[in-house]
């Protein structure tokens, strides 16, 4: 059987380096703060955007919202830019998402010069997917160690129902058919390792991440997989 390769560092690797913002980032549209609201407001209705830059002197010093422009020019109704919902273009896509809870948008620097825009819409690309994958990717074989560790005798088939111990069996003597080397724990679906860990109460210190067993939702969703 092999042994996983992958490690904390790796995890990490993936959450901060893996992909980062500038990879999903708009580039962000910008007029001159001189503009009239009534044309910058159409052009805004027309492409579906809630906010755009404004340029001054060349550099885009701030941005007004859609919603709040009535007449006159962009310069009335300029707001300067949050410290608090900016990164850097290589910021990791975690920091993206944290924002994103607390703001509508997040707005992406590169030396120090707002230069692009993230969305909620934004999360469904290519690169959010593939990073999520990678991410519990990672953290199911790191799931699977513990659990080798933990139980190297297969106890943890007493954490899980007979139907799921079942099925992981019937996965071993398919695999093993395939002339694969691996285990009964290595046949455990990501589903079944979250239930050995809650039912344990089992807090993975080593990964740094904190897991909160709600007692009745955990078990809710325990009976649920298990059926």
């Amino acid at each position: 059987m092999k042994h996983l390769k992958t490690s904390l560092y790796d995890l990490r690797q993936v959450f901060e380096r893996g992909v980062t913002v500038r990879y999903i980032a708009e580039p962000f549209v910008s007029f001159d703060a001189s503009r009239d609201v009534n044309e910058v407001r159409k052009f805004m209705e027309g492409r579906d955007f809630d906010v755009i830059g404004v340029r001054q002197n060349g550099i885009i010093a701030g941005y007004v919202e859609r919603n709040s422009l009535q007449a006159g020019t962009l310069e009335q109704y300029i707001k300067p830019f949050d410290k608090e919902n900016a990164l850097d273009e290589w910021s990791p896509m975690l920091s993206a998402l944290d924002l994103l809870v607390r703001f509508p948008q997040v707005f992406i620097t590169i030396m120090g010069a707002v230069w692009g825009i993230i969305t909620k819409g934004d999360l469904v690309k290519n690169p959010v997917r593939i990073w999520i994958f990678g991410v519990l990717s990672l953290l199911e074989m790191q799931f699977l160690r513990l659990i080798r560790n933990l139980y190297p005798n297969s106890e943890w088939t007493e954490l899980i129902s007979k139907n799921r111990v079942l099925k992981a069996e019937e996965l071993l003597l398919e695999r093993k058919r395939g002339n694969e080397a691996i285990d009964l724990a290595g046949c455990l679906e990501l589903v079944d390792k979250y239930t050995i860990f809650t039912k344990e109460q089992f807090c993975i210190s080593s990964f740094q991440i904190r897991i909160q067993v709600r007692g009745k939702k955990a078990s809710k969703r325990s009976r649920t997989v298990e059926k």
